[in-house]
């Protein structure tokens, strides 16, 4: 079998393992398969997608960072000309994702766990319509503590944001080691220690977040941009109780990502059970100020010696 730097391959003549192989890529120049479309404006984005008789998403996001809702009345936005339909965490089948609320899957909750939270959406024949729409929702928020430092989640006081899928309000724990670590210490001149954060950041990537879905003879479409399509159709069979077969997602030109495609949380789903509830296409685009804000990474801070 061959060997390629002291490793062992298993497909044995495989030219891209075989170390004799020599590539004829490196120095030349290599077109970007996509320019022409994109340079010429022909490139189709899932936010040039679009249906006749397609109607138009919007989410209502909470107003508070930590909260339970007591109660959601939608009665006069369901009864606006124009709207087809109104959700909320009631019209959800996946109860017990609902209780979990795990990391990133936060899609129509009962529990606010982040300001920005969606806790209902609007489908409507026009974009104005469903925006008036969510004006008429009426949400009452029993208010919970709010925690802004992560150190302050640690304590062993502190409050618990997602008391099932993080109790300890530690939503993953990673180690790395490498070599002896205390010698290092013993053997360096001088140690420093300090604790040090760095503010919120965004991939503002040009192509806005965006989804746009079809529900037909019990098969789900989607249309949108992503960087993990098994992990994005996962996602929509958890949130909607639709087994992955019956899911096709179809993903256009990227507008780049930079990983804020690789799951869109909420907005497929949205999409998604919007469309069951109504028959018709429903699409749903965010708006970059939003993005900027909502989707903005966690501020981190830690203890580097």
């Amino acid at each position: 079998m061959p060997k390629f730097f002291d490793f062992e391959f298993p497909y044995a003549g495989d030219k891209y393992h075989d170390p004799t192989w020599k590539p004829n890529i490196f120095g030349t120049r290599v077109p970007c398969v996509d320019a022409y479309e994109k340079v010429t404006g022909k490139a189709e984005f899932a936010g040039d997608w679009f249906f006749p008789d397609m109607l138009f998403g919007k989410v209502l996001r909470a107003s508070v960072a930590h909260a339970k809702i007591k109660s959601i009345d939608t009665s006069k936005a369901a009864a606006l000309p124009g709207v087809k339909a109104v959700i909320t965490y009631k019209d959800r089948t996946d109860t017990a994702a609902l209780e979990l609320g795990g990391y990133g899957e936060r899609f129509l909750v009962n529990k606010v766990r982040g300001w920005s939270d969606p806790v209902a959406a609007v489908a409507a024949e026009t974009e104005e319509i469903a925006e008036n729409a969510l004006d008429l929702i009426n949400v009452e928020y029993e208010l919970l503590p709010v925690i802004l430092e992560p150190s302050d989640a640690l304590k062993t006081d502190a409050t618990v944001i997602n008391e099932k899928a993080f109790p300890k309000n530690v939503a993953f724990d990673t180690k790395y080691e490498r070599g002896d670590i205390q010698k290092g210490f013993q053997e360096a001149d001088q140690i420093f220690e300090g604790i040090y954060k760095s503010g919120n950041s965004y991939m503002l990537q040009p192509e806005l977040h965006c989804a746009v879905a079809r529900y037909e003879n019990g098969h789900m479409t989607l249309w949108a941009p992503n960087q993990g399509l098994y992990g994005h159709k996962t996602q929509m069979s958890n949130a909607l109780g639709i087994p992955s077969c019956n899911i096709t997602i179809k993903h256009f030109h990227g507008g780049a990502g930079f990983a804020s495609g690789v799951k869109q949380g909420w907005l497929g789903p949205v999409a998604g059970l919007l469309a069951m509830k109504t028959g018709k296409a429903v699409k749903v685009e965010d708006e970059i100020e939003r993005e900027i804000v909502i989707a903005a990474a966690i501020p981190w801070s830690g203890i580097s010696r």
